[in-house]
């Protein structure tokens, strides 16, 4: 009893390798099997869940938007390489969100996701023409976790768009002075 006592604080503990030892006891073989499904039973589930926390791990990180997850005081709680990036701090986590952002609209949209609950966004217009898309979703109330930001880089998009309102403008422009000249001969 006291071996199989010392291995289940072993298995407690988390060492999951260190072997059962072996009983001649009917009643106390049926304990050590039972132990023993209980130590795989564990060492399975430790392992799906490492392997979802190295997948959510790598999603997380090869996102190419911005990631911040905040928590009801508007603290950092992780943030993924490009929001790292996009606000130009390298290691945000545990810092006030307000000391991060250089907008004070952006903080206020965190903080209204916090507050009301309801899913926030918007459009930013920051130096040198840089365009940011945030999107603020709240989480379920009772995790450590209160709201999670998207910023989502749209200058490339937003130029693009600009280039193609000026090439529509200036195309109809010259069209209207050839097609008013051949009306103006036709009568």
């Amino acid at each position: 009893i006291d071996e199989l006592t010392r291995a289940a604080a072993a298995i407690a503990a988390g060492d999951y390798e260190r072997p059962l030892p072996e009983v001649e006891s009917e009643p106390l073989r049926r304990l050590g099997r039972a132990l023993q499904r209980m130590k795989d039973s564990l060492a399975a589930a430790i392992a799906r869940a490492e392997s979802e926390r190295r997948l959510t791990a790598t999603v997380f990180e090869r996102l190419p938007d911005g990631l911040v997850i905040v928590d009801d005081r508007l603290h950092v709680l992780e943030a993924n390489e490009s929001f790292c990036r996009m606000i130009g701090v390298p290691a945000p986590a545990g810092r006030a969100l307000y000391d991060l952002l250089r907008l004070r609209s952006l903080f206020e949209l965190f903080e209204k996701t916090v507050r009301s609950r309801e899913v926030s966004q918007l459009t930013v217009r920051l130096a040198d023409e840089v365009v940011w898309e945030v999107l603020v979703l709240p989480l379920p109330p009772g995790s450590r976790a209160a709201a999670v930001g998207v910023l989502r880089d749209v200058t490339r998009l937003e130029r693009t768009e600009a280039m193609r309102r000026t090439f529509v403008a200036d195309v109809s422009h010259e069209l209207r002075t050839p097609i008013a000249s051949i009306g103006a001969a036709a009568e």
